[in-house]
């Protein structure tokens, strides 16, 4: 997992925006996801009559630039509502994904770029100004972040129902992740509430969302929680990471009185109740989830009689490093399916015979060259395959040699040697001329070199760590042969990194 310094917060919070955009964006933005064609009850078209779905409509992801949104900025009004009215009027000359995709580029420069005022919570309420979500801030000033941090923001929507959830998990550029076995968090992590549950009472008198349930939850652990726990509860067995509902006998519906954001400071699992057109921000490394839909009441019905579908929008900031990357096919995007549908073509033990029907490419449990040659995607697979096995015998190798390395230091401490130089260490432990075989003394020199570079970020967690007790590190060089090390028990084990 990639470690950004951006998330070494040792007081991480979430901080959220209440009314945060022009609701005639948000009504597009519910029509073109849970509804992607037609028309609405005021008989405009929502978008093109090409999408083909049938069913609950699948969920889009498109991906905006910054410098995109910031020369969006000139096409929307961010103090009124012509911003939906401009896009809405459009979509005759537009399909389904270049609509969605103006959509986006809107929220991105509205709500991120263009937005004003503070936020209208932050939990906890006495984080540091400087704290990564305010990196929403800074984009919404045009600072140095504009340009040095966010490359641009990879932008789904998705509709739910009943029973509907998501469980435990992080956020990651997930095409690099099929095709590195990298985990990319964003920076910044966001989500936006698209669908106004309001109901009214026999007086005409609105009396809020009545949705019970869809609760956002964000645990401010960070990577520290998320490695305990696993995605999806697969270390812990609990697929929700300790949360717990914290307004369990205090509602029976959400109101608007009631959205105020819970946090449970022994856990640090924060709870924000649905509420429409609240927009979300935290760390991009933050573990959350998204609790069950209870119920939707038909009051909440629209003129044509469909039962409202809850609809989300979420937002991944992405930085110049893995951005580009995630633009090519960002996640829920048609690019981004066949992508991944490629990849999952090695699970496959057929493929086509060229005339309709189906053939075995298996012959005594392998795989035939003829069903390689005439499958592209099988025989691209299986070079990334290649690579993504000598990638994890690489990573197995660099488990082995971190145990040896502590293990000689230990070892030494035993004897009552307080220390051992780096070279020792080279020469102990690296093979020369090892023929390609790693790790070579270089190797060793390297890795060292990383370890004792991450006692300050993510290793700072670690139960041991290396300590540099006489030479320097260099910030672009590698540590000096002659630096001498030992090692120690890490017994601060605070939160944060």
């Amino acid at each position: 997992i990639v470690r950004y310094l951006l998330h070494h917060s040792e007081s991480p919070s979430v901080r959220l925006y209440d009314d945060a955009l022009p609701t005639r964006l948000l009504e597009g933005l519910y029509r073109c996801t849970a509804h992607p064609a037609g028309v609405d009850d005021g008989g405009n078209a929502c978008a093109s009559n090409n999408n083909s779905n049938s069913g609950r409509p699948k969920p889009w992801g498109t991906y905006v630039t910054i410098q995109e949104a910031v020369e969006g900025m000139d096409r929307f009004d961010i103090t009124g509502c012509s911003v939906g009215n401009a896009l809405c009027a459009e979509v005759e000359t537009q399909s389904l994904d270049e609509h969605r995709h103006n959509l986006a580029v809107a929220v991105v420069a509205l709500l991120l770029v263009g937005r004003e005022g503070e936020a209208s919570a932050t939990v906890p309420s006495d984080a540091a100004a400087s704290d990564p979500p305010k990196l929403v801030d800074q984009l919404a000033d045009q600072s140095t972040a504009l340009e040095s941090d966010a490359h641009g923001v990879a932008v789904w929507a998705l509709s739910s129902t009943v029973g509907s959830e998501v469980r435990y998990h992080i956020d990651y550029a997930e095409q690099y992740r099929y095709e590195r076995n990298i985990t990319v968090p964003p920076l910044l992590a966001g989500t936006l509430q698209c669908t106004n549950f309001a109901a009214f009472n026999d007086s005409g008198e609105e009396i809020g969302d009545r949705m019970v349930g869809g609760d956002f939850a964000v645990n401010l652990g960070g990577l520290v929680h998320y490695e305990t726990n696993g995605y999806k509860g697969a270390r812990s067995g609990d697929d929700r990471g300790g949360w717990t509902d914290p307004f369990v006998g205090v509602r029976s519906q959400s109101s608007s009185g009631s959205s105020a954001p819970h946090h449970d400071e022994q856990t640090d699992w924060v709870t924000v109740p649905y509420r429409y057109n609240r927009a979300t921000f935290h760390h991009g490394q933050l573990p959350h989830l998204s609790t069950p839909i209870e119920s939707i009441p038909h009051s909440g019905d629209d003129a044509n009689g469909r039962s409202k579908l809850r609809v989300i929008l979420g937002m991944n900031v992405f930085g110049h490093d893995i951005g580009p990357d995630v633009s090519r096919a960002p996640e829920h995007s048609d690019a981004f399916r066949r992508r991944i549908k490629m990849y999952r073509a090695l699970l496959s033990k057929s493929c086509s015979n060229g005339d309709g029907g189906e053939r075995s490419s298996v012959h005594n449990n392998r795989l035939s060259v003829e069903a390689v040659k005439k499958n592209k995607a099988l025989s691209k697979l299986l070079v990334l395959a290649k690579r993504e096995k000598v990638k994890q015998d690489l990573r197995e190798r660099q488990e082995q040699l971190t145990n040896d390395i502590f293990e000689a230091l230990q070892a030494a401490s035993s004897v009552g040697v307080s220390a051992i130089t780096v070279g020792e260490l080279m020469d102990s432990l690296g093979r020369p001329g090892a023929n390609g075989h790693w790790p070579t003394p270089t190797d060793v020199h390297v890795h060292l070199h990383h370890l004792l570079m991450g006692n300050g970020g993510p290793n700072k967690q670690k139960e041991r760590r290396i300590v540099l007790i006489e030479g320097e590190v260099g910030k672009y060089g590698l540590v000096s042969p002659s630096a001498k090390l030992s090692s120690t028990q890490n017994t601060n084990m605070t939160r944060g990194f």
